[in-house]
């Protein structure tokens, strides 16, 4: 796989990726059910976790082959409210999430990086539709060992419950399901899609 990836990048594609868009979460958002279903819950926050924290796929999914210092642990993802540690069964909702990706391709010396994002609300005080926050807290309501502290927060935070961590080719399906049902080329998206889409959203909103 290391080898055909190379290929892959010093020939490139015969057309560019397509990002994923806002629309195509939210067609995702109404057609997975993260809140009854365990594995709609992991499949949402990989696709909220590949967005709004531009994660390449080697960082938090199954790729094909495992690097040192690669992939996100359940203890690297942190759920806060008023700046501490939030766990379900604590009184309220948390307000922000705080990730560390241990090592990546820019990271040389594979000293970790830490990012967060905030809980998204509407102007009136409701919550926003796509909320990444919300995704984890969704995804640790059905996998409540994975949690920092919890007896499985060594384990990849995105292994599905028959213990296999969730494939590149699993997310990219689901976006392509989204992209086919918008009228998309579904062909021209991938998991990197979703780093795409969210620096894109970056550039449209901020410049």
């Amino acid at each position: 796989p290391l080898a055909l990836s190379g290929l892959r990048r010093r020939w490139g594609t015969p057309e560019r990726r397509l990002p994923v868009t806002p629309e195509m979460l939210r067609w995702l958002r109404r057609n997975l059910k993260p809140q009854g279903s365990s594995s709609d819950s992991l499949v949402w926050a990989a696709v909220m976790l590949g967005f709004f924290f531009l994660l390449r796929a080697s960082e938090y999914l199954d790729v094909g082959y495992q690097t040192p210092h690669r992939g996100m642990l359940g203890r690297h993802v942190q759920l806060l409210k008023e700046g501490r540690p939030w766990r379900i069964g604590d009184a309220g909702d948390p307000d922000e999430v705080h990730i560390t990706i241990q090592g990546s391709k820019t990271d040389i010396y594979n000293q970790g990086q830490s990012r967060n994002h905030f809980r998204v609300q509407n102007g009136d005080g409701s919550l926003g539709d796509l909320c990444v926050v919300q995704a984890l807290q969704w995804f640790f309501m059905h996998f409540p060992d994975r949690q920092p502290g919890s007896v499985n927060q060594d384990l990849p935070l995105l292994t599905e419950s028959n213990g296999h961590l969730l494939p590149r080719e699993a997310l990219q399906t689901v976006l392509q399901m989204a992209a086919r049902a918008l009228g998309f080329n579904e062909a021209r998206l991938g998991s990197h899609s979703l780093r795409f889409g969210g620096a894109s959203a970056l550039w449209a909103a901020f410049h």
